[in-house]
């Protein structure tokens, strides 16, 4: 899948749902935290 930057971008008004194959729905701001600063690849 090609897309290019802006439409890789977060917006104002985007809803996260997923980091990197990780549901967020429900799921305490420390957790989603700890999903965004220990991973070790990009995030997707």
């Amino acid at each position: 899948l090609n897309m290019s930057g802006d439409l890789m971008s977060l917006h104002i008004g985007d809803r996260i749902l997923e980091i990197n194959g990780t549901p967020v729905k429900d799921q305490p701001v420390e957790n989603i935290e700890n999903l965004i600063k220990y991973s070790d690849s990009v995030l997707q």
